[in-house]
């Protein structure tokens, strides 16, 4: 399975979509706009499933959990030297490709054009391939084959293919951390633990869901040219300690997240969100995303420790308020999160294969 067919697979589950004929415009039809309005909110009628908790597995160094631990003296010195070159800017921002980069800003205009999105996907030909591949794949296809890049487009979407590129280059940067692959698996792990707990969250507080799963993949996007940082400081050795890891992440990941939102042109709500979103109540730009990311960041780490009764304290959180969620819906969100969780970690699992 290529690289885009898989991220698809994983990021972009969903029901196998109705035969689709080439039209010349993406603006979304009536059925795809009422399939991007929130959900209603689950009640207790609607209970899911009861599902297993999950047991503790790896995961990143949390940031409120770092602060006390102690770190080896010559990782004190790495920490110092890390530091001054975020402080002077010594370090690399990755850039998207300029033809991911045309494609993302394209998709971003509801009135964008399928035919002109093809034109771009057409000057890379492996992202062709795999886009004709995902398109006629079981998760897309209709009754026709998509024979045209142009239909493969419209029966993708355009917002799927914006969040496809993003995903996409971020995971090829994080793979670049060698030395490093536990905590690129992990945070790999953790994107798209939150992008699945964040489009859960949605539902019950009435944000765009799809807008929603971007700001669980990709508010922690600091983290990404951090662990490049990290290796090259190191000399790219496999014995780094998470202490170190998580020291690094506390103090900068936001910092960083933010210049390179800015870099990759995010959109501006989820821009913010990378600048400033564990100290949510500090975010008055965009608040109820900042309390999402916040509160889907929480969910995963109970869930990764296989902390119970941790996990279902949650549900007192002030970040449900931000949301709007009322507290007798919480109880049923939560087990929707844990069943989200469980499908991430089993999805996750095949990160390592497919490296590009």
């Amino acid at each position: 399975m290529g690289v885009l067919s898989w991220i698809l697979n994983r990021f972009f589950r969903r029901a196998p979509a109705r035969a689709v004929v080439a039209v010349p415009s993406a603006r979304p039809s009536a059925a795809d706009a009422r399939r991007r309005e929130p959900r209603e909110p689950r009640t207790s009628a609607a209970e899911p499933a009861a599902t297993p908790f999950p047991s503790a597995i790896t995961h990143l160094p949390h940031p409120d959990r770092v602060a006390v631990e102690s770190i080896p003296e010559r990782e004190a010195v790495w920490l110092d030297a890390i530091e001054r070159r975020v402080v002077a800017g010594d370090f690399d921002l990755p850039q998207l490709p300029s033809t991911t980069l045309a494609v993302v800003e394209l998709a971003a205009d509801p009135d964008a054009a399928a035919a002109r999105l093809a034109a771009l996907v057409e000057r890379d030909p492996v992202l062709s391939s795999e886009l004709l591949k995902t398109a006629n794949s079981v998760l897309f296809s209709g009754t026709a084959p998509a024979q045209t890049l142009q239909q493969a487009v419209v029966r993708l979407g355009a917002r799927q293919l914006r969040g496809l590129a993003f995903a996409l280059q971020m995971k090829r940067v994080v793979s670049r951390a060698k030395g490093l692959t536990a905590y690129a698996d992990s945070f790999w792990r953790q994107a798209t633990s939150m992008a699945k707990l964040a489009r859960e969250v949605a539902a019950a507080a009435r944000l765009d869901e799809d807008e929603a799963f971007l700001v669980g993949l990709l508010h922690d996007i600091g983290k990404v040219p951090l662990l490049d940082l990290i290796a090259r400081e190191v000399n790219q050795r496999s014995d780094v300690s998470r202490a170190l890891v998580g020291r690094v992440f506390a103090k900068f990941h936001e910092q960083v997240g933010s210049q390179l939102a800015t870099r990759w042109s995010l959109p501006f709500d989820l821009a913010q969100v990378a600048g400033c979103h564990h100290d949510f109540a500090a975010n008055t730009a965009s608040p109820r995303f900042a309390a999402l990311a916040s509160l889907v960041h929480g969910l995963d780490l109970q869930l990764a420790l296989g902390s119970e009764p941790s996990f279902y304290e949650l549900r007192q959180r002030p970040e449900f308020e931000v949301l709007g969620i009322a507290p007798e819906a919480r109880g049923v969100l939560l087990k929707a999160c844990v069943a989200a969780f469980q499908a991430a970690q089993a999805e996750s699992n095949a990160f390592a294969a497919p490296r590009p």
